[in-house]
């Protein structure tokens, strides 16, 4: 089997790939997360980022300004990025923390609560057969009464029928 692309097609196929990759990160990392409340650049390095949009929207960006203005006051920027870290980490910590609480909730309001039946209580059974059979139509569509004898955990239960035969499967 032979190749059938240019390398010019695979380069402009690779630039593509680079170009998606590049624009979904560049997404993902300057949005502000659910759980956290702050975007990965922030959190990674304690401040807002700058885009290249950003700079271009000033309109007065110079870099040896940037450069003098930032060597003018670096150790009282050092001192006031290290508080400024320490409480976006507490912030973060603890946000994280309310984001996982109210995920358990949400998850055990769905998974929760199985065993709703008790030893001794009537039940009936849903006759599962009745699905594959011809006809039918107006045949029951339940079985029993059974009485429950033993609860097994994760919504299984051994049942008897009401006249004292033990059903084989559980339910």
């Amino acid at each position: 089997m032979t190749c059938s692309y240019t390398l010019y097609q695979l380069r402009f196929h690779f630039m593509h790939i680079i170009y998606f990759y590049t624009l979904y990160m560049t997404c993902y990392y300057y949005v502000k997360q659910e759980s956290t409340k702050h975007t990965p650049f922030e959190v990674m390095f304690g401040r807002t980022a700058r885009l290249p949009v950003d700079i271009n929207m000033e309109g007065e960006y110079s870099p040896e300004d940037k450069l003098r203005k930032f060597l003018d006051c670096e150790q009282d920027n050092i001192e006031k990025n290290m508080e400024i870290r320490t409480a976006m980490e507490d912030s973060v910590k603890e946000n994280i923390r309310k984001a996982q609480v109210k995920q358990k909730k949400t998850y055990d309001q769905k998974h929760g609560a199985i065993n709703c039946f008790t030893v001794d209580s009537a039940v009936l059974k849903k006759d599962f057969t009745r699905k594959k059979r011809r006809g039918g139509k107006l045949d029951y569509r339940w079985e029993g009464p059974f009485i429950i004898t033993k609860a097994l955990g994760k919504g299984l239960y051994q049942l008897k029928e009401s006249n004292g035969t033990k059903v084989t499967n559980h339910v």
